[in-house]
Parts: structure tokens; C-alpha cells; sequence
């Protein structure tokens, strides 16, 4: 499995915002500057799939772009969108933003966004889709308010890979840490405390002891220095490709 950090850093970062590609084909998150970053690896025509943890600006800021984008292009691949409930009511009211077709032009068929070859799910927690690609299971993530926060286990090319989205330690992620086989970790904090949003780099070491044989790789991290001793805890950096 091919992991390509597009981004790694958080909002208040001067590191891209969290985004990522597996086997060039899968698009986790997808935040503001995505699409040059995906445009200058080569890659904006060969997304299958976009997989949505949540829909805060820092994860979605860049999908009308590329939905528009896309639209253009001749020889497009069909696009599977997948998210949380509510994602069909998040694009329809993406799209009348960010078109000319605001309440009263909408008719419902996104052209812009060249609906009609892009297939949209819903997850809810412990719900999960399949195609020929690939398979992925929601489970709720805890993201302060945001009820609609989701993190996934995805399994392609015979490998399982989990992906925590924006979290702070709750249930659901402890009861699906033993499905993958490496994880990509939110890690805001270096300490968590009384975190209520994001991970800290204190929980994702308990992970790893825990799990020996998964690795770990830390995202969506803030400014602070990652320590250099950890064995199966890693942090990537923009731009860094990882073989799992």
C-alpha cells in the first residue's frame, strides 16, 4: 500500500492541511490547497474515491474545486464520494454557493459538479460499503459538537488501514484499533489533558505499546517537535510518500 502525505498539519500550521492518498486512488480529506498539491503530483485524474471524516473548512475546503474541476475533464474516472450522514445535503448546499443555481435555479442535477458520474454514501456508525476496490467501515469519531465526525477501516489490496479523522480517545476508536494493520493517527497535542477534539501524541504511545505490530503515523499535528525514538510511531512530513 502506497501512502502519499499530501498534507500533515492542522489549521494554525504552516504545513498543509491534513489530506492524503492511498495507492493513488483514494483521497482522504480533502482541505484547502488539495487540489494544487494533487494537480502538480499527478494525480487529479486518478482519484476513484474521496472519503470524508468530517465537514469542517480544514477537511472539505477544496471539494467543490475538484468536483468542478473534474467536471471538465474529458475523460473522466466514475468518483465514489463517501462520508457521514448529511453528505448529500452538505454537497447540494456546496453547490449552490459556489454555482450560479442558488434556491430557486437548483433542479437538483449538481452539472457542475458532473453529478451523474459520481456516486454518493452515507456511513453511520458501523455501516460500511464495498466495491470492487475496496471496502470501508464508519465508526463515530468524538470531535467536540460535531455529530457527524467519522473515522474509517479501509482494506485494499488485501491490506487493512485505519484512519482516525479528527477524534479525541473515545470508544469507538479503542474497539476498532485491532481491525488495520497501521493507523493514520490525528495527533493535535503532545499531551491530550482534557482534550475533547484531538488526540495527543501520550494516547497514540499507549496505541502503539498496546499494538506493537501496527504502525502509527501522526497527522493534523501543530507546531511542536516530534521525538526521533519511537519504533512503530512515525511522522510524516508534506510531500512524503510511504510504502505500508
Amino acid at each position: 500500500m502506497k501512502l502519499t502525505f499530501v498534507g500533515t498539519g492542522a489549521a494554525q500550521t504552516e504545513r498543509r492541511l491534513s489530506s492524503y492518498v492511498i495507492d493513488d486512488q483514494i483521497l482522504f480529506d480533502i482541505g484547502y490547497g488539495t487540489v494544487n498539491v494533487l494537480k502538480e503530483y499527478g494525480l487529479v485524474d486518478k482519484i476513484r474515491t474521496i472519503i470524508i471524516s468530517h465537514f469542517h473548512n480544514d477537511h472539505v475546503g477544496d471539494l467543490a474545486l475538484f468536483l468542478y474541476r473534474r467536471s471538465e475533464m474529458k475523460d473522466k474516472l466514475p468518483l465514489t464520494i463517501i462520508g457521514p450522514k448529511g453528505l448529500w445535503r452538505f454537497l447540494e448546499e456546496l453547490y449552490k454557493l459556489v454555482t450560479f443555481e442558488d434556491d430557486v435555479l437548483y433542479d437538483g442535477k449538481m452539472r457542475y459538479f458532473a453529478l451523474d458520474t459520481i456516486k454518493i454514501v452515507e456511513l453511520d456508525n458501523n455501516e460500511a460499503y464495498k466495491d470492487e476496490y475496496l471496502s470501508v467501515k464508519a465508526f463515530n469519531a468524538w470531535h467536540g459538537h460535531s455529530k457527524y465526525a467519522k473515522g474509517y477501516v479501509l482494506e485494499t489490496g488485501g491490506k487493512k488501514f485505519g484512519c482516525t479523522g479528527d477524534t479525541a480517545l473515545c470508544d469507538a476508536l479503542v474497539e476498532n484499533l485491532p481491525l488495520a494493520d497501521a493507523w493514520i493517527v490525528d495527533c493535535a497535542h503532545v499531551v491530550a489533558k482534557d482534550e475533547r477534539r484531538h488526540l495527543g501524541l501520550d494516547q497514540i504511545k499507549v496505541f502503539a505499546s498496546t499494538y506493537p505490530e501496527k504502525n502509527f503515523f501522526c497527522v493534523h499535528r501543530k507546531e511542536w517537535e516530534p521525538p526521533t525514538d519511537l519504533k512503530n510511531v512515525f511522522f510524516p512530513m508534506d510531500g512524503e510518500i510511504v510504502e505500508v
